[in-house]
């Protein structure tokens, strides 16, 4: 008895380092994706000062913590979102693996939350996707959509309790058609829609001939979803993001803070990526 129970606490330990380390290389993803960087090379260094850290400094957690958040060199504020990204991969680690224990389910899962985690905080920062990332991420569906064609019985069903769905319309077998067409009706919907609206905006004069309705990084990572997701989901997924969305613009309406982050990018503009990336971790986990 005391020996499984040591297993155990052993295996959450085991995770919940691995949710740091790998909230630790989300957050240098994060970083210097963007910022056209190898994720890899070079070694990293201080904002402020250029100094380079040490490796003692990069312990995920402890070194915020001893560090009380600064740079061990000049000092200065590092802030603390890294801190958040790896407390978050690691509640996401033991989340994962308590509901689907140590399986390729939990590994597909976790992949999937992590490249959209880092797809939604550069979309946010930046109002883009890089074209690497969102290439790698369809990849990735697209392997997972055959792996569970040829390997059905290891497909997992998504709660459909609060679909809101009749019960003839709740896939209980995995179906790669299902998943096909809501990929390609997605993103193709989601294309239409962004050259319908940019055009209306531009005749309007409420766009310029340089900015879009939305970024085609959002109609790609609709379609990259349905390759996951099904139509029932992406559905319930569009839907959840858009609400959040709204909400979020009805917040920037009432208390407006008027900024702009280039000539193609619309002032005030909102991110949909971040919204789509929270809504398809719910569904796809809850």
């Amino acid at each position: 008895m005391n020996n499984i129970l040591f297993s155990n606490e052993l295996t959450i330990f085991f995770i919940i380092l691995l949710g740091a380390i790998f909230g630790s290389f989300a957050a240098a993803i994060i970083h210097r994706a963007p910022l056209g960087i190898s994720i890899i090379w070079p070694r990293s260094k201080c904002n402020n000062c250029n100094q380079i850290i040490k490796p003692i400094h990069l312990i995920p957690i402890i070194s915020w913590l001893l560090l009380k958040g600064k740079c061990s060199f000049c000092k200065k504020y590092i802030g603390s979102r890294e801190l958040f990204i790896e407390f978050l991969f690691i509640i996401l680690s033991i989340t994962i693996f308590l509901k689907y224990h140590i399986s390729f389910v939990a590994l597909e899962k976790f992949i999937f939350c992590f490249l959209l985690i880092c797809i939604a905080y550069i979309d946010l920062d930046y109002f883009f996707i890089p074209t690497w990332l969102i290439t790698l991420f369809s990849f990735f569906g697209l392997f997972i959509l055959f792996y569970y064609f040829y390997n059905p019985q290891e497909w997992i069903p998504l709660n459909s309790n609060w679909y809101f769905l009749p019960t003839i319309l709740q896939n209980k077998n995995f179906c790669i058609i299902d998943h096909l067409m809501a990929s390609i009706f997605g993103g193709g919907f989601f294309s239409i829609i962004n050259i319908a609206f940019t055009y209306l905006l531009r005749k309007t004069g409420r766009l310029t001939k340089q900015q879009w309705a939305m970024g085609w990084g959002d109609p790609w990572l609709i379609a990259i979803l349905g390759l996951f997701l099904g139509a029932k989901a992406l559905f319930l997924t569009i839907f959840i993001a858009s609400f959040l969305g709204s909400l979020c613009g009805i917040i920037q309406k009432l208390y407006p803070k008027n900024y702009k982050l280039g000539e193609d990018i619309a002032t005030n503009a909102l991110p949909y990526g971040p919204f789509l990336a929270v809504a398809a971790i719910f569904v796809y986990l809850v």
